[in-house]
């Protein structure tokens, strides 16, 4: 990110994100978040909130990488990601005190829960990394960027080595089961579930275990 993200920023942020989306070799997004300053977007704009929504529906694991300064609007995109890795040093807040206006309400409540997320929405109140990663906000700290870095890649190859596929159904299954009630969303996960034994990966899959070896995976309907 730039010294402050403008709106301009945002909207590239967005087109990049719906091209890659639409690249069938992508299997996976990241993101190399800091930005120093203190502020937020014109609430008249709805390019910000559009970027943060296309960044939040990319239908591939998202993993975002925080060096540095995470505030105020940083922190509302660093939000979107599906999994945040940050270096010791970083720090992380909505000290401006300006409300969150790219979702930041929503999506930090739902990462944090109720009692975190107010601390840090009402007291302006800045969590190193560590901080952040007992709060919830954070799947790793690491000491240095490149330890940082050698984390998300040994991350990545985790996530390359599973079905495509599988991967974005179940990211679907998370973010539109959150919303419902637990009726609902168990209900959800059945018919997905049901849907996944019709896919190539999945049959690709058994065959490989039932093999004893390493699955080829094609992410194929």
């Amino acid at each position: 990110m730039p010294h402050w993200p403008e709106e301009e920023w945002f909207d590239e942020l967005r087109k990049r994100v719906k091209e890659t989306a639409e690249d069938q070799e992508t299997l996976l997004l990241i993101l190399e978040l800091s930005c120093v300053g203190e502020g937020s977007p014109s609430p008249l704009s709805f390019k910000c909130m559009e970027a943060v929504r296309e960044l939040e529906e990319f239908p591939h694991p998202v993993i975002g990488m925080v060096q540095g300064e995470c505030f105020d609007c940083c922190l509302e995109v660093a939000a979107a990601c599906d999994l945040l890795y940050a270096s010791r040093g970083s720090s992380f807040g909505l000290p401006s005190g300006h409300l969150p206006g790219l979702g930041g309400t929503q999506r930090l409540t739902r990462i944090m829960g109720l009692a975190r997320a107010k601390e840090l929405y009402l007291t302006g109140r800045v969590w190193d990394a560590d901080q952040a990663h007992l709060y919830g906000l954070l799947n790793g700290v690491s000491p240095s960027r490149e330890a940082m870095c050698r984390e998300v890649e040994e991350f990545t190859d985790i996530l390359l080595s599973r079905s495509p596929r599988a991967l974005t159904l179940c990211k679907e299954v998370v973010h539109r089961g959150y919303d419902l009630d637990l009726r609902n969303g168990c209900e959800l996960e059945r018919e997905v579930f049901s849907l996944c034994f019709t896919t190539h990966d999945q049959k690709e899959g058994m065959r490989a275990f039932a093999e004893k070896r390493k699955p080829r995976f094609e992410g194929l309907e």
